[in-house]
């Protein structure tokens, strides 16, 4: 492969990358706004719509390391699209169900989703397989960047979807679920269309570009990087966790409010606007600036807009809360991967990842839980004060983290 048929490989594998983020995350819209209000309406209870986010959690956590693994023992693309085909399915499945009435196959199909989505978000394993370090911030970042794209898509597309379940009488769920997995066809193309594999791309780069210390052959991770991988992880975990905890309460909480379905998409849109719509300049900011004042910030705002969001029924001042969550959540992230990312070699890159996966969702699974019952003893403010007490442990360790020469 020679340098301009590299360039264009680069390109178009970076493209159909951010395709799978893109409708990854307008299917994941679906099933943020439509999925506890589905659960409840079927069976009157609370406790079992609570359960559709504990679903798609435990998808997340049974398949994160898992497929970071098989990435690394196989190529990048056939588990993409392994990811595409599951999630696809998954979202039809719950369509069929919620038909039926059968709550419990609607739990098992968004477990199943959860398998599915966390496949697909590892997307990002593929893309920093195709950047050096010096970019990789900036590479995450328009990845990230592109799930705006899905996130805008949603509102018209769940009015397209209330106009599908009045003409065709199914329902407004459903059409939204089968709306969803349609978007995620495009993701099984995608994966097709990749080629060559992201893994041959790096194998190439490594070839024409200087050999970097975290390639050593010694070490999964350079030892003069672990600690700040250490802090990555804690950042990544606590930050997520905070944004899961405020989406799993956000839609039943708005339903129960009386505010609309297409309100709640708002929120939610505008909400995922801050996680996406500024990656790609943060991206090029980590690059030129190193990830650990990103990480600071990026904990600071996700924990100021989690305190925000429970402490109103103003639908302006929840807005603005999930808003800072976003942006706070998208600096963090887009940094931490970075660090990751830098620090791995691509050989291990998908494990390394992946456990950072795992860690995530064992982390929201069980600060999800404890929030239901910080809302049930300490009401709204309670809740608030929970999560920005959450953004402390992140703040902490990346403020006395002493980054490297490398910038992380």
């Amino acid at each position: 492969m020679n340098e301009s048929s590299l360039v264009h490989a680069i390109r178009r594998n970076s493209l159909l990358l951010c395709v799978v983020q893109a409708v990854s995350t307008f299917s994941f819209q679906v099933m943020s706004v439509v999925n506890s209000l589905a659960i409840f309406e079927l069976s009157g209870s609370a406790t079992l719509a609570g359960l559709a986010l504990a679903t798609f959690w435990i998808g997340r956590i049974s398949i994160s390391y898992f497929s970071g693994w098989l990435m690394d023992r196989t190529t990048r693309k056939r588990v993409l699209l392994l990811g595409g085909i599951i999630a696809t399915a998954s979202m039809i499945g719950t369509s069929v169900f919620f038909v039926a009435k059968d709550v419990i196959g609607i739990l098992f199909s968004l477990l199943v989703y959860g398998i599915g989505y966390t496949i697909l978000s590892q997307n990002r394993i593929p893309m920093s397989d195709m950047y050096k370090q010096s970019n990789m911030g900036t590479a995450i970042g328009y990845l990230y960047s592109s799930s705006i794209i899905g996130s805008i898509a949603a509102i018209p597309l769940i009015i397209f979807g209330d106009f599908i379940s009045i003409t065709y009488r199914i329902g407004i769920y459903p059409s939204l679920w089968l709306l969803g997995a349609f978007s995620l066809v495009f993701s099984i193309l995608s994966a097709i269309m990749m080629k060559p594999d992201t893994k041959e791309i790096a194998v190439r780069l490594k070839s024409i570009l200087p050999k970097d210390e975290s390639d050593s052959k010694d070490s999964v991770i350079s030892r003069r990087r672990s600690d700040s991988v250490i802090v990555a992880f804690i950042v990544s975990a606590l930050n997520w966790s905070i944004m899961v905890a405020m989406m799993s309460f956000l839609s039943l909480d708005m339903g129960q409010s009386n505010f609309s379905l297409t309100l709640i998409s708002t929120t939610i849109t505008i909400h995922t606007i801050g996680m996406y719509a500024f990656s790609a300049p943060i991206g090029k900011m980590v690059d030129k600036l190193g990830a650990k004042r990103f990480m600071v910030c990026g904990s600071i705002l996700t924990g100021v807009g989690a305190l925000l969001t429970p402490l109103s029924v103003n639908y302006f001042t929840i807005t603005l809360g999930m808003f800072l969550v976003g942006i706070g959540w998208s600096i963090a992230v887009v940094s931490t991967t970075a660090v990751i990312a830098n620090a791995t070699r691509v050989a291990m890159r998908g494990k390394v990842l992946g456990l950072n996966d795992l860690i995530i969702g064992v982390t929201a699974a069980g600060v999800t839980f404890v929030a239901g019952v910080v809302i049930t003893l300490g009401g709204p403010l309670g809740f608030g004060m929970y999560g920005f007490a959450l953004s402390i442990p992140a703040i902490v360790p990346a403020l006395i983290m002493k980054p490297d020469s490398t910038k992380l």
